[in-house]
């Protein structure tokens, strides 16, 4: 269960711990002995129902842009709801939070087992079969709640710190992401490149497109490099000129099998921790084969002016 599933679980249970307390209010109102005790008692739920709102802005400000505001609305009068246990949304916020993410699970943690605790002994001297003597215990020892109300104060505390100063650095971060993203897509340009120069070995010319299908720079600090390019797609696609102009077309057949190698690799998202290496080896490349069918300055000038440029242009303004 993710740090961010936990905060809407105790989004959802303090207003049960309040309620309990209200029902008990109400109870001690029907005994003049103690009365003058349910002051103390609206005391603590007015405390309760703050932390409470705090925790709901923290919720609130971290689903902003990452889910439609529609959402929010429904996750928020939901706290327990399915939505909660998203993945995509989860791995959103863990990328807000960045490294202040495994803090924020920590804190939240903390804070679930204060709201837990607090409604067990509650429920225990204030429940419908507590006697009037417990009920005495509980309100003249009120005090023992102090630490546990101290506990959530605190944790939603840092919970609120920890919101505002990471989304405060959060377009500096996504920037150096977007650079590191770039560096990536460059690197496996080169590779893919490599593949074809060796894999096709037919004299005829070639036309060749390469599409990025998924443009997303967000991932998690601790994301190596081979997770970030194996959840990136390519479409590749390969055409040559008519044999009337290439007599030597002959070989096509075979080259369209190494293709489809190619195409595989791609597709299936094969893990290597060099992708250079894989691409070549599946698709049983070698030195040896004649690349003058396929012209290095040309696909090179294909690559970077026609696929990086637009990229860079797409991470500058997106």
């Amino acid at each position: 269960m993710s740090g961010f599933e936990i905060a809407g679980i105790v989004l959802g249970s303090i207003p049960l711990v309040i309620s309990t307390l209200e029902h008990y209010g109400d109870g001690l109102s029907a005994l003049q002995r103690w009365r003058r005790y349910r002051r103390e008692v609206h005391c603590l739920t007015r405390n309760l129902e703050t932390e409470r709102v705090k925790l709901q802005n923290v919720c609130e400000k971290l689903l902003v842009d990452i889910v439609p505001p529609s959402r929010i609305e429904t996750m928020i009068n939901d706290p327990m709801g399915n939505l909660w246990r998203e993945e995509a949304t989860q791995r959103k916020v863990r990328v807000r939070l960045w490294k202040g993410f495994d803090a924020f699970e920590s804190t939240i943690g903390d804070v679930q087992t204060a709201v837990s605790e607090m409604n067990k002994r509650i429920t225990s001297q204030c429940g419908p079969q507590a006697s009037e003597l417990k009920r005495a215990i509980f309100t003249l020892s009120r005090s023992q709640y102090t630490d546990l109300l101290s506990t959530i104060r605190d944790g939603i505390s840092n919970l609120e710190n920890l919101t505002d100063r990471n989304m405060e650095l959060e377009p500096a971060r996504r920037l150096r992401s977007q650079g590191r993203f770039l560096m990536l897509l460059r690197e496996m340009s080169k590779s893919i490149y490599r593949a074809l120069r060796f894999g096709l070995d037919c004299s005829c010319g070639h036309d060749v497109g390469l599409r990025l299908e998924s443009r997303s720079a967000n991932f998690i600090p601790t994301d190596d490099d081979e997770k970030i390019m194996s959840d990136t797609a390519f479409k590749l696609a390969l055409s040559y000129r008519s044999s009337q102009e290439y007599p030597e077309t002959a070989a096509w057949d075979e080259n369209a099998k190494i293709w489809e190698e190619i195409r595989r690799l791609v597709d299936q998202k094969i893990p290597s921790s060099n992708y250079s290496t894989a691409v070549t080896r599946l698709i049983g490349g070698s030195s040896k084969l004649d690349a003058s069918g396929l012209e290095s300055e040309d696909f090179c000038q294909e690559i970077y002016s026609g696929v990086v440029a637009l990229l860079e242009k797409d991470l500058a303004y997106s």
